[in-house]
């Protein structure tokens, strides 16, 4: 008798098997290259070390999570994708019983993963570094006159966390398809180089996440160019109101606390998202308004398929 929970369980045996050894064959590739590891583990601590301890952390942390899965799509995933393409490994791989999608299924699978546990050790090493003398106790990071950082567990609990995870996941799709949109038009490994690293770092500018958010905003051309230029800017939007917009602000005036904003949360549009500036000013900055968080919830999906229509038309399974 024909029994179909028996089939199933021989198609993922087999997936498992078909799976499992190219996903070893990726994981030699990525500790083998010096860039990815790099960028996914010591990258953004560089950030998170330096512009944390003179920023404070509610103005540095959320960007610098950003920074990592960002840098690993548009660095090591494409080259090392290329790398395989320009070694014919691709496409003998096609004449086995393992499709080439399938090489490219379990290796955006695998990225997947390193860009979540990059984010849980950025996150971790945080914790490490500042909640140890700021758990309960917040600090202020330019003397008595400037912006106060709430504590470290305050930092936590106000975090929207459902909002982040969306905001982390377009942004990870958004690079993980413009990283295969470079492995489809760029002809050299160098060229995939060049183009990824300086995405990487005039993202990193335009979109505030190395940057304080005022500082950046407070722009206008700096601000608006980066939604032409970078496609991360509308997720790192999201991002760092996910982070920042579920906590009222607080500034130091003098003597006093001054309560100068509500909340939001990044599917609410019709409420604006402020922070607080640098500096002596307690007058809060309106970040994102109803046409900026519209611009900055559709817009990642508009790239997701420029970047997919560019790849299926011009990718090959072997460079040559």
């Amino acid at each position: 008798m024909f029994n179909l929970k028996n089939l199933s369980f021989q198609k993922f045996l087999s997936f498992f098997n078909g799976t499992k050894p190219l996903f070893k064959l990726i994981n030699e590739s990525f500790w083998k290259n010096f860039f990815g590891p790099f960028f996914a583990f010591i990258f953004p601590l560089i950030f998170i070390v330096i512009l944390g301890s003179i920023l404070g952390y509610t103005q540095i942390l959320a960007g610098s999570l950003a920074i990592s899965p960002m840098s690993i799509t548009l660095s090591s995933m494409p080259q090392m994708l290329f790398e395989f393409k320009n070694s014919s490994l691709l496409k003998r791989i096609g004449s086995t019983p393992i499709k080439p999608s399938l090489f490219i299924f379990v290796a955006i699978l695998f990225y997947f993963i390193i860009i979540f546990i990059s984010i849980i050790w950025c996150i971790l090493f945080s914790f490490i570094m500042f909640a140890t003398n700021n758990w309960d106790v917040g600090s202020f990071a330019f003397g008595s006159s400037a912006i106060l950082n709430p504590s470290f567990k305050t930092t936590l609990e106000t975090v929207d966390w459902g909002g982040f995870i969306f905001s982390e996941f377009t942004l990870l799709i958004v690079g993980l398809l413009m990283g295969m949109m470079l492995v489809s038009v760029c002809k050299s490994y160098v060229a995939i180089q060049a183009i990824g690293i300086t995405v990487i770092i005039y993202s990193e500018f335009l979109c505030a996440m190395v940057l304080p958010l005022s500082t950046v905003k407070d722009i206008p051309a700096l601000w608006y160019i980066g939604y032409i230029l970078s496609p991360f800017k509308p997720s790192s939007n999201l991002i760092l109101e996910s982070w920042n917009g579920n906590f009222s602000g607080i500034i130091q005036s003098g003597n006093s606390l001054v309560l100068s904003f509500d909340k939001s949360n990044i599917f609410d549009i019709y409420h604006s998202f402020y922070t607080i500036p640098i500096g002596s000013d307690t007058k809060p900055i309106e970040v994102l308004n109803l046409p900026e968080k519209t611009v900055s919830l559709i817009l990642p999906f508009v790239w997701m398929i420029i970047f997919s229509i560019i790849s299926i038309k011009y990718f090959k399974w072997s460079a040559r």
